[in-house]
């Protein structure tokens, strides 16, 4: 099959495509023929070896996770799919080698779900990840019927379907977006709101009660003017900036809210409200150190949980600081 690979740890410009071998089916696993591939952050990290401290990686490296396509052929006890089938998938496993950045790929049963009937291949392999990321932030947080919500970057890829499955729950949506998407969230459900100065008084005039839960979409300090007010309520962030990397690889939506510091360093904050008291960062975070926590105060303790890492300590404001300075940190520009 022909697929797109790296010989070593690279950016963008090392990708090359090339034959490779049809991926192995093991029991519980599906061969999908991938139609359309998603393009993520995490594919970057696994390439230039961000995640090799949790993950292994075996080269030939074919990136990518997210993907659609049609059932080829199926391992031993999977039965959830039948051959022909139009699936999608966020395709994670246990190491990285064979990607969805080919022509086929074999996927555990738990990673893949049906393709929308009405959706064409290129939109179907760009839902998984903001789809998963959607719907597990609103249910984290138990958004439900007559719930107002605060959504902060509406009209972006996680934002317009956070809307419309908020809105499904029977919640009313409150959206923050500029102008020109004002129109598009309104037919998604939603009210819009323009952010910036005032958001608070906006807020308010359209939610006298206040609001019982909020979501940060876009970050990048604009999110910690979100929870005004909101002592009590439910809230949660996903941080990151629209950016493209050092390397050339394009990214859409990052995980973490970068700052520079006085001293030169690195230095990422999170400030976590309400409950549940558990913030989801990044994976490696346990390999940076706790510079600002409260005296007193216990230490993160570091938890894996299936191949994610958990820091949990009590609510507040903390930095973690990396041990790199900014100029050689390509990860925390």
């Amino acid at each position: 099959m022909k697929a797109i690979a790296l010989p070593r740890h690279g950016g963008a410009d090392d990708l090359e495509l090339t034959e490779q071998p049809t991926p192995a089916v093991a029991p519980g696993e599906f061969l999908v023929r991938v139609k359309a591939a998603g393009v993520n952050p995490g594919d970057e990290k696994i390439a230039i070896g961000t995640l090799d401290g949790i993950m292994v990686t075996h080269f030939p490296l074919i990136p990518g996770f997210e993907m659609s396509g049609v059932v080829e052929a199926r391992g031993f006890g999977a039965t959830e799919f039948e051959i022909g089938d139009e699936v999608i998938g966020f395709v994670v496993k246990d190491w990285a080698q064979n990607g969805t950045y080919a022509e086929l790929v074999s996927a555990p049963a738990r990673t893949l779900a049906r393709k929308p009937a009405s959706w064409d291949w290129l939109h179907s392999a760009c839902l998984p990840l903001n789809g998963l990321t959607a719907y597990q932030a609103i249910k984290r947080i138990n958004i439900g019927e007559s719930d107002t919500v605060l959504i902060h970057g509406a009209a972006g890829g996680v934002g317009t379907l956070a809307v419309q499955i908020a809105a499904t729950r029977g919640a009313h949506v409150i959206g923050t977006a500029s102008e020109r998407n004002h129109d598009y969230l309104r037919e998604l459900g939603a009210t819009p709101i323009t952010y910036g100065e005032g958001l608070a008084e906006r807020v308010r005039e359209l939610a006298p009660e206040g609001v019982d839960a909020a979501l940060d979409f876009y970050g990048g300090g604009r999110g910690g003017r979100l929870a005004e007010g909101l002592e009590g309520s439910r809230a949660g962030r996903l941080r990151g900036r629209h950016h493209r990397s050092r390397t050339g690889w394009p990214i859409g939506v990052g995980t973490r809210e970068r700052r520079r510091t006085d001293g030169g360093g690195c230095a990422r904050r999170v400030r976590e409200v309400g409950r549940p008291r558990e913030a989801l960062l990044p994976a490696g975070a346990g390999r940076r150190r706790l510079a600002d926590a409260p005296r007193g105060q216990p230490r993160p303790r570091p938890d894996r949980t299936g191949r994610r890492r958990h820091l949990r300590w009590p609510s507040g404001t903390y930095t973690l600081r990396c041990k790199r300075r900014v100029g050689t940190h390509e990860a925390c520009r």
